[in-house]
């Protein structure tokens, strides 16, 4: 959601302040369950981002834009949409009551994502094809930075700059053991 949240302000976060755990996590390793980060961007605008990585059940993903006027959402499974002055929606059901045998066997569906791969491939060929050569590698490193400054902040419960993040050169070495799935 955090590429979501850079796309649509058409810039990244400057700083983050969070917290987090790993209550309810697997007993093994360190890898923390749970983040709820407060993102600063500028021109005063907050985002927050709250995230289980386990749990019995998926809840949702989510971004939820609150503005003056109204709220919109985009939810992973669920659907599009505005509420407010300039109301829409994209047509997709919100919830799984709404989906009946008769409207899935005539396409609908209860994700707003059922064709992206489909729309992604085709973009890809037909930037190749065109000339018009898709390069998302500056989104997409501003992304996982967004990710690592929010993770970087919960870690340490202190105010992260995206300045601290550029200049740290951190390294991190997750001690994989590539060697076990080695086939020869």
């Amino acid at each position: 959601m955090l590429d979501v949240c850079n796309w649509t302000l058409k810039q990244h976060a400057t700083s983050a302040l969070g917290s987090g755990g790993m209550k309810g996590a697997p007993k093994r390793g360190n890898t923390w369950n749970n983040y709820q980060v407060a993102y600063q961007y500028p021109n005063n605008i907050n985002v927050s981002i709250h995230s289980t990585q386990f749990g019995p059940v998926f809840g949702d993903v989510c971004c939820r834009f609150i503005g003056t006027e109204g709220i919109a959402e985009a939810h992973y499974s669920g659907g599009v949409f505005i509420n407010g002055t300039k109301a829409w929606d994209s047509g997709i059901a919100k919830t799984e009551s709404e989906v009946s045998p008769e409207k899935r066997a005539a396409g609908v569906f209860l994700s707003s994502l059922h064709d992206a791969d489909a729309n992604k491939e085709k973009a890809f060929i037909t930037s190749i094809e065109s000339g018009n050569h898709l390069n998302h590698i500056k989104p997409g490193v501003e992304s996982t930075l967004t990710a690592i400054l929010g993770r970087n902040a919960a870690r340490t419960g202190k105010k992260t700059g995206w300045d601290e993040i550029i200049q740290a050169n951190e390294r991190i070495d997750p001690r994989l053991n590539l060697g076990q799935f080695d086939k020869t």
